[in-house]
């Protein structure tokens, strides 16, 4: 009895997991051409900044600690850097 209710409970949910896959996909499939004209004019080149760094920061446990050092550290390093 466990088995069947199981069963029915899965079966039901992989109905709903496809039939909303396949409605996305539907959609998607109708509105790509419209987006991509809307969208394709609006692209420009990448342009690398040299001058931009950029700042990694791993989430953790004690993320508010990790910041400030990391900004305190990138402080420190601008300071030594215009001497």
């Amino acid at each position: 009895m466990i088995i069947i209710i199981f069963t029915l409970i899965w079966g039901i949910a992989l109905f709903i997991f496809l039939v909303y896959s396949l409605i996305s996909l539907l959609f998607r499939m109708i509105s790509d051409p419209r987006d991509f004209h809307h969208f394709a004019g609006n692209q420009q080149p990448a342009k690398i900044d040299y001058n931009l760094q950029y700042c990694v920061i791993v989430p953790c446990f004690n993320e508010a600690a990790v910041i400030q050092r990391t900004i305190k550290c990138l402080l420190r390093f601008k300071q030594f850097e215009r001497c």
